[in-house]
């Protein structure tokens, strides 16, 4: 995931650039946390490979070279918060909106895998209710996207189609090109409603 997130550094600028954009809604899909990025890589004396590694425990700063500006990993999570760091720094080099989509598996594994995202075992009850009534949520608390849903495991369908959008359509005619290609393909409309409403 971070390994993602670093990549859209150069990826959002290039299509900004490309397409002669301001505001670009970079969107992450995951179906887990990622790790952390705590090893250096080099060749010793000898041309051996050789890494040096800072422990869980440890305190680690990003810095961007572009913006000069740093952030401190000191979050939750499997990564220690650097995935909210890194999302904070795209935003504020590229100034795009970010928006995650998370396919959370169920049971045990999901207070695992999503209670460091949360204040409360309230909340994280309130999370799992939305998932059985509605097949998705979406998180209040600031895991760095402006807008973070979280998908039910159990509710995906996919199927296949394809979108039709050529560089003379305006955004309202695209919108609606969108919803009328998912139309019949996302059983949970009110979760699409939600995204375009963000989007628009």
């Amino acid at each position: 995931m971070n390994e993602a997130i670093v990549s859209a550094f150069e990826i959002v600028p290039m299509f900004q650039k490309k397409n002669k954009v301001q505001i670009v809604n970079t969107i992450f899909l995951t179906d887990g946390q990622g790790s952390r990025l705590g090893s250096h890589w080099n060749y010793d004396n000898n041309g051996n490979w050789m890494t040096d590694s800072a422990s869980y425990k440890s305190r680690t700063i990003i810095t961007d070279p572009v913006t000069k500006l740093h952030y401190d990993n000191r979050g939750g999570g499997f990564d220690g918060g650097q995935a909210v760091n890194l999302l904070k720094a795209l935003k504020d080099r590229t100034e795009c909106r970010v928006i995650g989509f998370y396919i959370a598996p169920m049971g045990r594994a999901f207070n695992r895998e999503v209670s460091w995202m949360v204040n409360n075992y309230e909340a994280l009850d309130k999370m799992k209710k939305d998932l059985k009534d509605n097949a998705f949520t979406i998180l209040d608390s600031d895991v760095g996207y402006e807008q973070f849903f979280i998908l039910s495991d159990k509710s995906l369908k996919v199927e296949g189609g394809e979108l039709e959008i050529d560089d003379k359509m305006t955004k309202g005619r695209m919108k609606n090109a969108f919803i009328k290609s998912r139309k019949n393909k996302i059983g949970n409309k009110a979760m699409l409603s939600k995204f375009c409403e963000f989007v628009a």
